[in-house]
Order: C-alpha cells, then structure tokens, then sequence
C-alpha cells in the first residue's frame, strides 16, 4: 500500500544521479556568483564594524564631554 510506494519513491530519489555541469559556462557563472555573494557579505561586514566604531567613538565623546561638565560642576562647587 501506501508505505511500499513512498519506500519506491526515496529508492528512486535516493538513485538520482547527482548533476554534473559539464558546461563551462554554467561553472564561471556560478563562480562569479559566489564571488559576488562574498564581495557583499564583506561589504556588509565593513559596513557593520564601520558603524560599531562610530558608535563607541560618539559613546566616548559622550562620556568625556559629561565627566569634563562634572568636573566642572565640583570645580564650581569648590
């Protein structure tokens, strides 16, 4: 029944030969995906650890700029 026919078909699925490309084409065309899939990935990556620099350097003008008002502030206070 029913078991039998889905045991057949993952037989036949599992005796699908795997694609070759032969074509040398097809193969350079996959290549320069690849490449241009890794290019973007670095691209965002860069822009990423860009954006992460950016944020630590305006967090640290922020606490500079804050501890020198508080040093003002006791200087004042003194």
């Amino acid at each position: 029944g029913r078991i039998d026919d889905d045991n057949a078909a993952t037989k036949e699925v599992n005796a699908a030969e795997p694609t070759v490309f032969d074509d040398e084409e097809v193969t350079m065309t996959m290549a320069q995906t690849i490449i241009k899939m890794k290019a973007e990935k670095e691209r965002l990556l860069d822009e990423q650890i860009a954006k992460r620099l950016h944020y630590e350097e305006v967090e640290q003008a922020t606490t500079k700029e804050k501890q020198e008002k508080d040093d003002l502030e006791k200087a004042k206070g003194l």
